[in-house]
């Protein structure tokens, strides 16, 4: 809607008192909002940054995606600071945007955040650290984005999810992982230039899944991996250079191999130098073949 320039009644009274939900893409001349008292749901994209910087007065919103400002190389200051119930962050596609510091200082009911294409963006902030209510962390195709922050992880108490996808520069995880001690699911995919797991993950005593895919920096695994106790799905995925299993594992139930070459060749059934790791796992899969399922069958 490239003439709009005002949302507002012909009376100017209130203007949509039961909304909940908004989605305003393209709309180069509108510049503000009217007071929405029930809006929760807005993304906006692509479109005034005025009308962006007017975001921060709709206090009620729970959830809210940025979407598509090429020119934002920051946010607009006090974008964040108003928003006591949000609970749900999408910031996608700022091609420019190169920090969020201050923007996450006082998102303290934060449960779920996602960093999309932002492909400037270097660093986290420390700040990461006030958001003691976030369940999910998602990072995708932040190619500049080369480690987690250290002191950033350490509030992150509630963390259950981390998902790391397609940042092609991210080279370690940072020794601020042994904070995620809620952690349950921690995906890695798609990042080349990570060679290791750092040792601060052998704290992770709640982790249950592990998915590493397109990593072909990976060339081994500690040992302390298998010592994880929580730890019931392995998935490994195109990483040619990964070279073996680790020792003990005897909690594993899931295991998924998937082009891993020198995996396929050690883990063959009765055969392979890694199967006595491997022979109680109750499901394993190599390219998509059943090679074990000691599941009962009703």
């Amino acid at each position: 809607m490239d003439a709009l320039e005002e949302l507002t009644t012909v009376d100017r009274g209130e203007s949509f008192p039961c909304l909940r939900e908004l989605h305003i893409s393209q709309c180069p001349r509108l510049t503000e909002f009217p007071y929405l008292p029930s809006l929760g749901k807005l993304s906006i994209a692509n479109s005034n940054e005025m009308l962006l910087r007017s975001v921060m007065d709709l206090t009620s919103l729970s959830w809210l995606q940025i979407d598509k400002f090429d020119e934002l190389e920051v946010l607009p200051d006090g974008l964040l600071q108003n928003h006591k119930v949000l609970e749900s962050l999408r910031i996608c596609e700022l091609n420019n945007l190169k920090t969020l510091s201050h923007q996450l200082d006082n998102l303290s009911v934060l449960k779920e955040l996602k960093i999309d294409r932002c492909d400037s963006l270097e660093y986290l902030p420390d700040g990461l650290k006030n958001l003691r209510s976030l369940e999910t962390l998602e990072l995708r195709d932040c190619d500049s984005l080369t480690s987690l922050p250290v002191t950033g992880l350490q509030g992150l108490s509630s963390l259950r999810s981390l998902r790391i996808k397609y940042c092609k520069k991210l080279s370690c995880l940072s020794e601020g992982v042994k904070h995620l001690t809620a952690l349950q699911y921690l995906h890695i995919i798609g990042c080349p230039e990570m060679t290791y797991l750092p040792e601060d993950m052998q704290h992770l005593n709640a982790l249950r899944e592990l998915i590493v895919w397109s990593c072909n920096g990976l060339v081994s695994l500690p040992n302390w991996l298998g010592s994880l106790m929580s730890l019931w799905s392995l998935v490994f995925w195109d990483c040619p250079n990964l070279i073996s299993l680790p020792d003990g594992m005897q909690s594993l139930k899931i295991l998924f191999i998937t082009e891993c070459p020198h995996l396929e060749r050690r883990c063959e059934k009765e055969k392979g130098e890694d199967w006595p790791k491997i022979a109680h796992v109750r499901e394993i899969r190599i390219n998509d073949r059943e090679i074990q399922s000691l599941i009962p069958h009703d």
